[in-house]
């Protein structure tokens, strides 16, 4: 249902034509009929399954985020259903890596984590501000990267026993330690509907270019395995010397 989701709220805010926005559909149509409209608008993603659902915010917010920062006046969305979920750029990624790459081609947002939603019940809620009076687009250009100047990040869960996060954190701190590499990983409890635990880093160079490395637990998985999958795409990441991380490569080509 992500698609569904993303294209009718898509299709209010540019009162488009959609066709194809149907579940198995294997052809969108998209057709806009006039500029963006701003205002408040409020998606539910569970609602739109007609079902419980994890589907990602994060999809959602980028689909829309860019006609709205393009629009006439100021706009908050509400997005309701998984704001950390695999296969899909989660809201920690969005604030920390994404929106800091955008803001410096002058595309800006804020973004409010009011709830945390894992995968398979969702629940959570993100409220993001979008005002295109501060927005001033400028050229980017990333082609190398500096050497890195600071690693940190969270290990999350929710409902589950207080020593998993701590044991992330701490398996990702001494596997970075081996490598020369000095992080801080912050064990943190979220508020969320249902049981979640992920882990989720991030990297900043001297030229304040951020990359986000993350893994998500899963029932019979140690806290520390999940812990190595993130460190392990962060080594990669810093052994390859590439200016961004292959999740920001695609997402930039859009907005560029």
């Amino acid at each position: 249902g992500q698609k569904e989701a993303s294209s009718e709220l898509l299709a209010s805010i540019c009162d488009a034509l959609v066709r194809g926005d149907e579940i198995g559909s294997q052809e969108l149509q998209f057709r806009p009929g006039r500029a963006p409209r701003p205002g408040n608008y409020v998606w539910d993603v569970a609602e739109t399954a007609g079902r419980g659902s994890a589907g990602s915010v994060g999809l959602v917010f980028q689909t829309v985020f860019l006609p709205l920062a393009l629009a006439t006046g100021s706009s908050e969305l509400v997005l309701r259903g998984g704001t950390h979920v695999a296969w899909s750029p989660h809201v920690s990624y969005l604030e920390q890596v994404y929106l800091a790459a955008l803001a410096r081609c002058g595309l800006e947002a804020a973004l409010n984590l009011k709830a945390w939603g894992f995968y398979p019940v969702g629940g959570g809620e993100l409220v993001a501000q979008i005002d295109p009076q501060t927005i001033e687009i400028r050229p980017l250009s990333l082609t190398e990267r500096a050497p890195l100047g600071r690693i940190w990040g969270t290990a999350a869960v929710s409902n589950l026993p207080s020593h998993i996060p701590q044991r992330m954190a701490n398996r990702a701190m001494n596997v970075l330690a081996e490598e020369g590499l000095k992080a801080h990983v912050e064990a943190k409890h979220v508020r969320a509907r249902g049981p979640g635990a992920g882990i989720f880093l991030f990297t900043e160079d001297e030229n304040g270019t951020r990359a986000g490395f993350t893994a998500y637990g899963r029932k019979g998985l140690p806290a520390e395995h999940v812990a190595e999958a993130a460190c392990e795409e962060l080594l990669a990441y810093y052994r390859s010397g590439a200016p961004v991380d292959l999740h920001l490569a695609d997402q930039l080509i859009l907005p560029l």
